[in-house]
């Protein structure tokens, strides 16, 4: 359930306070003293929501106006976020440049398993292949 607003409580406080203030001048009496307090802090209770919500959308908005960027920071960021670890891809550049580009495999001349070339043992009999 949302909250309620502001406007709702002065309201309800002004018709609480403005109806035991009738009351206690047409009876005479001071019995209903304390819902006039209650429409007063009604009013009272109002008018801090109000504000209230007005420093929060303040609020909001400086937030989020620090969080834009100009089109210089967002083309940064976006590079960034595509090369977020340059050292990274220069080491799998070198990685890449080692190996080679395609495995070559032989099979083993005892139990014709494949085996790469770069293998000095076979794995399945464990002969020596070189």
């Amino acid at each position: 359930m949302p909250p309620l607003s502001g406007w709702i409580y002065i309201g309800v406080g002004f018709i609480v306070a403005v109806l035991s203030y009738i009351y206690n001048s047409a009876s005479g009496t001071k019995k209903m003293i304390l819902f006039f307090l209650i429409g007063v802090v009604f009013i009272i209770i109002g008018f801090v929501q109000i504000f209230k919500q007005k420093d929060e959308k303040k609020l909001s908005k400086a937030k989020y106006s620090k969080y834009k960027l100009t089109q210089t920071q967002q083309a940064i960021q976006k590079q960034q976020i595509q090369q977020p670890y340059p050292h990274y891809q220069k080491s799998q550049q070198i990685m890449q440049q080692r190996q080679p580009t395609q495995l070559q495999y032989m099979r083993c001349m005892y139990c014709r398993v494949p085996v790469y070339t770069t293998q000095s043992y076979c794995h399945f009999c464990h002969a020596r292949l070189k």
